[in-house]
C-alpha cells in the first residue's frame, strides 16, 4: 500500500484475530503499519516487508498484546525519524529476527506502563535498530500502581548503534525491569551510553560477549 498523502491515522493493516500471517508487503506514507488491536492475541506474524516514509508520529509495527508472535525480514527507513520502528506492549513470546530499522525515536520500543500489565520472553536476534533519534532500543516499564513489569528477554548478535543511548532501560514509580540478557551486540557511536541504566528497580541484566566503542 501507498499513499501519495502521508497518513495522520489508522493502519495499513489493522490485526484482529488469531492465526495470522502479513507478509510480502509495501508500505508507505503509513500511520501505522501493522498492528493488533486486542490485547488476547495469538499467533501473528509480520514478515517480509518494506516500510518507508511514515509520518513524524508512526510506528512500523505495534503489538499491543497476545502471545506466540513473530516479527522478521523486515527493512524500514525513513528520511526522518518516525516515533517507533517496532513498539511491543504488555505482551510475551515473542520472536524478532533479521529487522533493520532506520530512523526512528525508538528502534525497539518494549513497554509495560499500567498495573499489571507485563512484557516477557521477547527474543531479539540478528536485527539492526541504527541512526535512531533517542534509543537504538528502549525497555521502559512504569506504574503507579503494581504489575508492570519487563521480564526475561534476550537481545543477541543485535546492533544498537547512533542514537544518544543505544539500549535504554527505564522505570518509574513500581515499573520493575529483571532478568535481560544482551548477548554478542554491537553498541557503536552513541552520543550518550552505550548501555544505560540509571533507574532503580532494573535488576539481572547480564551482558555477554559483544563490542561497545565510541559511546
Amino acid at each position: 500500500t501507498s499513499s501519495a498523502i502521508i497518513k495522520t491515522a489508522g493502519a495499513c493493516v489493522n490485526v484482529s484475530a488469531n492465526d495470522v500471517t502479513v507478509q510480502d508487503f509495501f508500505m508507505h506514507g503509513y500511520y501505522r503499519g501493522v498492528q493488533t488491536d486486542s490485547t488476547a492475541l495469538a499467533k501473528v506474524n509480520v514478515r517480509g516487508g518494506y516500510l518507508f516514509e511514515g509520518q513524524s508520529s508512526a510506528i512500523g509495527i505495534l503489538y499491543t498484546g497476545g502471545f506466540d508472535m513473530a516479527i522478521s525480514d523486515i527493512l524500514l527507513d525513513n528520511s526522518t525519524n518516525i516515533l517507533a520502528g517496532i513498539r511491543l506492549s504488555g505482551m510475551s513470546d515473542c520472536v524478532i529476527h533479521d529487522v533493520n530499522i532506520v530512523h526512528a525515536q525508538f528502534g525497539l520500543d518494549l513497554l509495560a506502563l499500567s498495573s499489571d500489565v507485563e512484557c516477557d520472553s521477547v527474543f531479539v536476534s540478528q536485527s539492526f535498530f541504527d541512526t535512531c533519534g533517542t534509543n537504538g532500543i528502549r525497555l521502559q516499564s512504569s506504574s503507579s500502581g503494581t504489575g508492570a513489569a519487563i521480564k526475561r528477554c534476550m537481545i543477541s548478535d543485535t546492533w544498537a548503534s547512533a542514537a544518544v543511548h543505544g539500549i535504554n532501560f527505564v522505570t518509574n514509580g513500581t515499573g520493575v525491569i529483571n532478568g535481560i540478557d544482551l548477548i554478542n551486540c554491537h553498541v557503536f557511536l552513541n552520543s550518550g551510553n552505550g548501555v544505560n541504566s540509571t533507574c532503580v528497580q532494573v535488576a539481572n541484566i547480564k551482558v555477554t560477549g559483544g563490542l561497545f566503542a565510541q559511546n
